[in-house]
């Protein structure tokens, strides 16, 4: 366990039984509560295994240290649900659904100041200086990055040669994700208004990632997303969980 997150360890626990909370609140609209008490207790002991092993990046250094973090909570999720039969699809519909909560503990009267302050010059120059530091390649389970701005549009583009998200679902042994996981980018960037196209990812079978921003551009939700979504709802409809009443 990297000396940061012992340091972190109770806070990312707290963290953590948050998302436990939003997770069984979505469940509930499918499940009884014992079951989901106690598959949210084997989430807890599987997610707090998993803050011993989340790969250190750079800290409080590193702009997708959260990513990271959240993505920990993920793993664990699924890790559980799938032993109740849960497909892929459905741990991520219901992970969207924790992300957006997430996202929604930030006053929404900060939401525009945010949307400024993200195409500001200031952040881009934040941003850049955090792709270069990737390029260094000083973590091994970091990302590796190139930004550039579109000096016509003031928009932005991250191209991504390798990623941080994808070599800890390897390590986790849960590949299975990695065909989601570019789910967080059109939920943060609809809340704020960020124009994000996340289509080209290697989510959908690309060699590269590429995540671009455009402050006039409405956000467009990929088709690997869109299908998830579906057949994670599909799923929850009809999924039969041992000694739970579906609910109707």
């Amino acid at each position: 366990m990297h000396p940061y997150y012992e340091k972190k360890e109770k806070k990312l626990q707290k963290k953590y039984q948050q998302m436990n909370r939003w997770a069984s609140e979505v469940l509930q609209q499918y499940y009884g509560k014992n079951i989901i008490n106690i598959i949210m207790d084997e989430v807890t002991q599987e997610t707090n295994s998993i803050i011993k092993r989340l790969p250190y990046i750079g800290g409080n250094e590193n702009a997708y240290t959260p990513i990271i973090e959240i993505n920990g909570w993920f793993i664990g999720f699924y890790n559980v649900t799938k032993k109740y039969g849960f497909i892929p699809e459905a741990a991520a519909y219901i992970n969207g659904k924790v992300f957006k909560r997430y996202c929604e503990q930030l006053p929404k009267i900060l939401w525009y100041p945010l949307k400024k302050l993200a195409f500001s010059q200031l952040m881009k120059n934040y941003f850049n200086n955090q792709a270069k530091k990737s390029q260094e390649r000083l973590y091994p389970e970091d990302f590796v990055y190139t930004f550039n701005v579109d000096s016509v549009t003031g928009g932005y583009t991250f191209v991504f040669s390798s990623c941080a998200v994808h070599k800890h679902y390897e390590a986790e042994g849960a590949n299975e994700l990695k065909q989601f996981c570019n789910f967080a980018d059109p939920i943060y960037s609809t809340m704020f208004n960020l124009g994000c196209n996340a289509d080209y990812s290697f989510a959908t079978g690309y060699k590269k990632c590429i995540l671009s921003f455009d402050e006039g551009r409405k956000t467009k939700l990929p088709d690997n997303i869109t299908a998830m979504i579906e057949e994670g709802k599909e799923f929850l409809q009809h999924h039969q969980l041992p000694h739970s009443h579906h609910k109707t």
